[in-house]
């Protein structure tokens, strides 16, 4: 029988936060491409959508008005307890209706999706595999309504990458923290049939699971043959509990070729390759767009290490001129500097910077196959350090943010579990330290919901946690959440569980508050509208946008205006804005316009770039969406 699969990794529907239509179709191009390459097609929960717009743009969400502060339920009494005791809504792994589900169900036939098991370094590995039914009886996973979304738990698939033959570190590439012996964690989730309650699962029956290791962890692995391993347990099993597993022999070549797509049907869309020579000392380039303003000019260049501005050059940087239809085509041969080519042996993808959108390729596949499905991929279980020295554990991670996200300063990132309560995020603050409360950001869609939320403490050396606050009830989204503890304690790990929300876990901040714990600055926000023009004459010639503050929203941020990286403005951001009130960042009084037309040189086109200070750090920091590419005339 067909079961549809409801794990983790695929959800979509984060299309909400009031992302409006871009201005020009050009911009919409830009905007499109500052998406992060990623084999998800519709972002989740938790996931700023890049767009740009001449409203508060919501990338660049931060605090609303402060919520009141939590005061922690009588449950909040520091309990000697390693693990939360689960709210009731939450399933249970060790409820006796799951032992007949343990006892039947069975992983098997792991194959690779695209048919060949040789992968090109930065191409995404796709495997699927069945959870089959081997018991001589149907079974029923129990459903459960926890966290308002109704699904049937069936246990967790943890996956793993062994390199074979000589041993191989992984550790930069893959994380330590998930490591056993030379198994290196990629991948791990709680699993569910999604929806309405599922039919009884018969002998020999079972659904298809799609699970994977994504370009970005294959770009950083070394060529070379490797054994995929794959798990089953329960849902609150240990790492060496297992129930069923299966193994999958794979090879990583050097990739000779990069690719990438951006289908656009009622919009500009772009395709391009790169194609290595012999002996990888000369690259091909084809870059196609279509759907562009005619007349209009674009920025184009190729960089090694996907989107990072510093990466080595591979394609140098020119601008093109769309033709009357709308079209830019350009082929490019070039031989590769020394850099380039380091950093394409190192397995780095790169990056195709147009205007002011980046997008980063994939390898093309060694073999090609048609049909390879919408993949959900499993996060690793990662330990990130910040550049505090905090480090971060997670429950999970997912492409849609990273681990140190959640404690950067900047609130536009975040750290994103990639899918639905139980996870945990956890801060080794590296020794006891004096703690009196804690701040939250949360990442959430619904924008208002009813949550449940523990933090736990634990001190040097201890393996005992002690609850120190509980927050049950309503969280909002980019609102801060503020806990004050009920007795200062000293702890060096912080963890943040989530027991309870109907959307993916994310949190946009972390901020642990003590005497010994210098207050935190949260960078300035905000974004650059631009303006409307590519080509612009007299006051059609300007910068534009608002700024502020989730330190403190009645500050007026200071913001300056850059043309070609040399600063032609400065002045606070004060102008009115009541969209930017109405989204709830600020008293509607945090915008800029700047005249720019009598600050640069005439009918040549210019990097039109706005920062913002932090006054906490002295730190200009770029708002969203800029720079910008202008022309007055």
């Amino acid at each position: 029988m067909d079961h549809t699969h409801g794990g983790h990794g695929g959800h979509g529907g984060h299309g909400g936060h009031g992302a409006s239509t871009p201005t020009t179709r050009l911009a919409s191009l830009a905007a499109t491409l500052l998406i992060a390459a990623s084999c998800a097609t519709v972002a989740p929960p938790g996931t700023p959508s890049p767009a740009v717009t001449p409203t508060p743009s919501p990338t660049a969400v931060v605090s609303r008005t402060p919520a009141p502060a939590f005061t922690p339920a009588p449950s909040s009494t520091p309990a000697p307890t390693a693990t939360p005791q689960p709210s009731p809504q939450v399933p249970q792994a060790n409820d006796d209706a799951l032992a007949d589900v343990y006892a039947a169900l069975r992983p098997e036939n792991l194959r690779s999706a695209a048919g060949p098991r040789v992968f090109a370094r930065g191409e995404a590995i796709v495997v699927r595999f069945e959870m089959v039914n081997r018991a001589s009886r149907p079974v029923v996973v129990p459903l459960t309504t926890a966290f308002d979304r109704p699904a049937s738990w069936y246990g967790v698939i943890q996956t793993w990458i062994e390199p074979l033959g000589k041993h191989v570190d992984l550790d930069a590439c893959l994380p330590s923290a998930g490591r056993k012996g030379r198994w290196y964690a990629t991948g791990g989730r709680s699993m569910a049939f999604g929806g309405a309650a599922t039919a009884p699962i018969r002998p020999g029956d079972g659904t298809t699971v799609s699970y994977g290791v994504s370009a970005f962890e294959t770009a950083c692995l070394p060529a070379g043959r490797y054994r995929y391993h794959l798990e089953y347990k329960r849902l609150d099993a240990g790492v060496e509990d297992v129930i069923g597993g299966l193994a999958l022999d794979l090879e990583l070549r050097d990739a000779t070729g990069w690719t990438l797509s951006l289908p656009s049907p009622d919009g500009p869309g772009a395709r391009a390759t790169l194609r290595l020579s012999r002996g990888s000392t000369r690259v091909t380039s084809n870059i196609t767009l279509t759907g562009l303003v005619p007349g209009s000019s674009l920025t184009v260049e190729v960089r090694a290490g996907g989107c990072d501005p510093e990466g080595a050059v591979i394609v140098p940087s020119r601008t093109l001129a769309a033709t009357a239809d709308g079209t830019i085509t350009d082929r490019t041969r070039i031989r590769l500097t020394a850099g380039a080519r380091r950093a394409i042996a190192a397995g780095e993808l790169p990056g195709l910077r147009l205007g002011e959108g980046c997008r980063a390729y994939m390898a093309l596949p060694i073999a090609f196959a048609a049909n390879r499905a919408p993949t959900t991929w499993g996060g690793g279980l990662l330990q990130e350090e910040t550049a505090d020295g905090i480090v971060l554990t997670a429950s999970s991670d997912s492409f849609y943010g990273t681990l140190v996200q959640a404690a950067d300063g900047v609130v536009d990132n975040m750290w994103n579990s990639g899918g639905y309560p139980p996870a945990w995020i956890e801060l080794d603050l590296g020794r006891d330290t004096r703690l009196t409360g804690i701040r939250l950001l949360p990442s959430q869609l619904p924008n208002v919901a009813d949550t449940l939320h523990r933090v736990y403490g634990r001190k040097d050396g201890s393996r005992t946690e002690v609850l120190l606050a509980e927050l049950k009830g309503t969280t909002r989204d980019n609102t801060w959440i503020d806990v004050a503890f009920q007795k200062s304690q000293h702890i060096r790990y912080v963890r943040v569980a989530t027991l309870r929300s109907p959307s993916w876990v994310a949190w946009r901040e972390i901020l642990v508050q003590g005497p010994d714990i210098a207050p935190p600055s949260v960078m300035p926000q905000g974004t650059h509208d631009g303006s409307l023009d590519l080509v612009a004459h007299g006051d059609r010639c300007y910068a534009n946008g608002w700024a502020s503050d989730p330190d403190d929203r009645s500050r007026r941020v200071t913001v300056r205006v850059l043309v070609d990286g040399t600063q032609v403005w400065s002045g606070p951001a004060s102008e009115s804005r009541p969209d930017v009130a109405a989204a709830g960042f600020g008293d509607g009084r945090q915008g800029f316009w700047v005249r720019l037309d009598r600050m640069l040189e005439l009918n040549v086109s210019h990097e039109i770039r706005v920062q913002a200070l932090d006054a906490e750090t002295g730190r200009w920091v770029d708002l969203n969406s800029t720079p910008r590419t202008l022309t007055c005339n």
